[in-house]
């Protein structure tokens, strides 16, 4: 049995996600490069206003990312697996081909 989705159900989804996804663009990229807050006006504080960031992730945290993304991918493969969401998986499976 394969889901079906019409367009009318997955958009308001991903446009959720999306307006989700907007303020932490916007926080990441404030913490990473200076931006103009009040034009035409200045603003300070102890915390290094208008100097770009310098950032080089550390061996755990890459480890960590690449941890994630493995993850990630195993159990999308699992789940493919299982779930046989793949077109043509059917004609693939070991059961399929002994005619069981």
């Amino acid at each position: 049995m394969t889901a079906r989705y019409r367009p009318s159900q997955v958009m308001p989804r991903d446009l959720a996600e999306a307006v989700d996804a907007l303020p932490h663009w916007f926080v990441i990229g404030g913490q990473a490069y200076p931006l103009e807050v009040f034009p035409g006006y200045e603003t300070s504080s102890s915390f290094f206003d208008g100097v770009v960031a310098a950032y080089a992730p550390s061996l755990p945290e890459i480890a960590l990312g690449l941890g994630g993304l493995a993850a990630a991918a195993l159990v999308t493969l699992i789940g493919a697996r299982i779930f046989a969401i793949v077109p043509g998986a059917e004609a693939k499976a070991p059961h399929a081909a002994a005619g069981h």
